[in-house]
């Protein structure tokens, strides 16, 4: 049986969650609209849509949704960073928004990182013959 994290752990945790989750509803449309293609669009519908499905998942409890989305977020968050240098000096507001991104996805990676670890390294409780 998995043991739960502390009580203020899963606060954290779910509201870093839930900021990415608000994040992601906020960007999709946003995204959608710059689309320049109907392919490009149909892409961030989906890419929008797979997020959306494994944050859900991590807050149901999937142990397989709280792993991916650690690759997720590690993954967008450097892909963002590398993106950010090319439109630096396009706006500060679209540079802003790309801090944003990066920062509400380090910080859910680390949180599910470090829980993950710390599952992991859990002993387990013997109960003693009575």
């Amino acid at each position: 049986m998995m043991s739960r994290p502390p009580a203020s752990n899963r606060a954290v945790r779910h509201s870093l969650i839930g900021a990415l989750s608000l994040y992601t509803l906020i960007e999709a449309p946003i995204e959608m609209a710059c689309a320049e293609s109907k392919p490009e669009f149909i892409a961030v519908l989906v890419a929008k849509t797979i997020w959306l499905m494994v944050i859900v998942g991590v807050l149901v409890g999937s142990r397989i949704a709280e792993r991916a989305l650690i690759v997720f977020c590690l993954a967008s968050a450097i892909a963002v960073s590398i993106t950010s240098f090319e439109v630096k000096d396009s706006s500060p507001y679209i540079l802003l928004v790309l801090f944003v991104d990066v920062a509400i996805k380090v910080c859910v990676f680390i949180s599910l990182a470090v829980s993950a670890v710390m599952e992991s390294q859990r002993i387990p409780r013997v109960s003693s013959p009575s």
